[in-house]
């Protein structure tokens, strides 16, 4: 109920009021290991960094053959499936930045993949975990497929991509 007031004028409330809501902040979607800047996204850069420039057209096409050679080793032996990105990578590193950082990628998921699909082997050698070894190998297989195609289409379209669950030898 209201409380009377003096001399007729009604009372004030004594409770503090609410000041009028915001408007919602701007959403912003971030891909996971992608910080947000003008320039496109960058990987594990320091604060304050410079962010490397974005590929013009048509020089995707060294750095998307980086992740691609790696399908060599389907072909011939796993150790090419390393060779290979890093050899692009040697030849073209100097000329350009993103064909350095791709070549670099593709050889460290490379050579995670050699490792797990040795310790693979090396299981299935055994007699009681040899069915941990086959799950280990096929999941390298797999990995190496989708994972390189979808690296592939990622940087022929311009973006940086990093393969998730990988020891970085060369960085």
């Amino acid at each position: 109920m209201d409380e009377p007031s003096v001399g007729g004028a009604p009372a004030e409330d004594p409770r503090p009021t609410e000041p009028a809501p915001a408007s919602p902040p701007d959403e912003v979607e971030a891909a996971p290991y992608e910080a947000a800047s003008e320039q496109g996204p960058v990987f594990d850069a320091e604060p304050g960094a410079a962010t490397p420039p974005p590929p013009k057209a048509g020089e995707t096409s060294w750095a998307t053959a980086c992740h691609l050679s790696t399908l060599s080793s389907f072909i011939f032996t796993p150790v090419v499936g390393v060779l290979a990105p890093l050899g692009v990578w040697y030849l073209f590193r100097r000329d350009d930045p993103f064909v350095e950082r791709a070549g670099k990628e593709a050889f460290n998921f490379q050579v995670n993949l050699l490792l797990w699909g040795l310790v693979g082997l090396v299981l299935c050698l055994t007699c009681i975990l040899s069915p941990l070894g086959l799950v280990l190998l096929g999941g390298a297989l797999i990995a190496n497929l989708v994972l390189t195609a979808v690296a592939a289409v990622r940087t022929s379209s311009g973006e940086d991509y990093r393969y998730p669950f990988t020891i970085r030898f060369l960085d």
